[in-house]
């Protein structure tokens, strides 16, 4: 029996010296989240329109940088797939926001013009990302690899618009007409008062 414990105990400790280690490790693992923009990651568009997605990711590290690396999707069908990502380098403790604009994002996806309406893209964006010591542009070191993140994406083909539609301005448009009227009439105010003023004083002679 002695014979047998002296044999088994060290199989034992390097057993729990690994456990202890993986325990360790996984609780000193770095995390880091990430999200479509809009948040559900469900976007439509008429045929031949560009849609697409913003992010948000957040570094919630209090002394490791993150570095975006990548960025992939699964296949797009009826639409030409637009990478925008600019594969941000996020400061310990930081968060970085970019809406999708057509230029900028996550990933964009233009329509071919004949896209069936009701037909949807469905898949997951794969981000990747590095942990660093310090800023990589400023002498930081890679620590590790970050641990890849999947976001959900839904991309529908919505109705085509009518040929007797207009469609409603939207509101940037119309405070930009509402402020070339106010402008005009800023413009338009001192001329008019000049010249009732010189009628009033050529009526007094």
């Amino acid at each position: 029996m002695l014979e047998q414990f002296r044999t088994f105990r060290p199989r034992v400790l390097a057993l729990a010296a690994t456990l202890a280690l993986c325990a360790q490790t996984a609780l000193a693992a770095p995390i880091w989240s990430a999200a479509t923009l809009p948040g559900n990651g469900v976007v439509a568009g008429a045929a031949g329109s560009t849609v697409g997605w913003g992010y948000e990711i957040v570094n919630p590290e209090a002394a490791l940088w993150l570095v975006l690396t990548g960025v992939s999707a699964d296949v797009f069908e009826h639409g030409t797939p637009l990478a925008l990502f600019d594969l941000p380098v996020i400061a310990p403790a930081a968060s970085v926001s970019t809406p999708f604009d057509g230029v900028a994002g996550l990933y964009g996806l233009a329509w071919d013009a004949d896209a069936p309406e009701g037909f949807s893209n469905l898949g997951n964006f794969v981000l990747t990302a590095e942990w660093w010591d310090g800023d990589p542009f400023a002498g930081g070191r890679l620590v590790e690899q970050a641990d890849a993140l999947s976001l959900a994406y839904s991309a529908t083909v919505g109705p085509r618009q009518g040929p007797g539609e207009v469609p409603a301005p939207s509101v940037p448009v119309l405070l930009l007409v509402g402020g070339a009227a106010w402008l005009m009439a800023r413009r338009v105010a001192p001329g008019a008062v000049q010249t009732s003023t010189v009628c009033h004083a050529l009526s007094a002679r």
